[in-house]
């Protein structure tokens, strides 16, 4: 079985908050996994990756506001991330986000301290956060292909912030047809 679906599919299921949703997000992907050989791995995580890069990270960034529209037009249009090489080329897209989402989840924390607390600022914190130790993690993890599948699937779980949120459940769309695409990998 593909090590990489499995922890990713392993990851995301930790991430959700019920049973239920386990049962209509998870299950229904389990039978393409079966006799999935791990001798696409590489390619796997490198879609994995790749994932993360221009598909889960911008829609967080877009999810906080227009400050970051430069920063998600940039990652949703960077080349496919296929290599090491082609993680290295999106590095500095990724770190000046990095850049401005700490800036951005400092000025948050500050403000909270300043105001009252409220849920509005809560999940703009959190997601903030959220898309710093991503974005930190995608920036550096270049080299080797064991960190890059991890940092995958890790990421995978952060996304159940709020099951509920448009963000979220785009994301997990996104996430089950990543996980099919993954299956129908071929040796080659």
């Amino acid at each position: 079985m593909s090590r990489v679906v499995s922890a990713f599919l392993c990851q995301w299921s930790h991430g959700l908050e019920t049973g239920a949703d386990r049962d209509r997000l998870i299950w229904p992907l389990v039978p393409l996994t079966l006799n999935k050989r791990a001798s696409e791995d590489d390619r796997r995580a490198f879609m994995c990756v790749d994932w993360i890069v221009r598909t889960w990270l911008p829609a967080w960034l877009e999810a906080c506001g227009d400050r970051y529209a430069a920063h998600v037009a940039a990652l949703r249009s960077a080349p496919e991330i296929g290599s090491s090489q082609g993680l290295i080329d999106v590095k500095p897209i990724i770190a000046d986000a990095q850049d401005d989402v700490q800036d951005a989840a400092w000025k948050l924390w500050a403000a909270e301290h300043d105001a009252a607390k409220s849920a509005v600022l809560d999940v703009a914190r959190a997601a903030a956060w959220d898309a710093a130790r991503v974005a930190s993690m995608a920036a550096s993890m270049a080299a080797e292909m064991d960190v890059a599948g991890d940092v995958a699937v890790d990421a995978v779980g952060v996304a159940a912030i709020n099951e509920t949120s448009p963000v979220v459940q785009r994301l997990q769309q996104s996430a089950a047809e990543l996980v099919r695409r993954m299956c129908e990998l071929k040796a080659g």
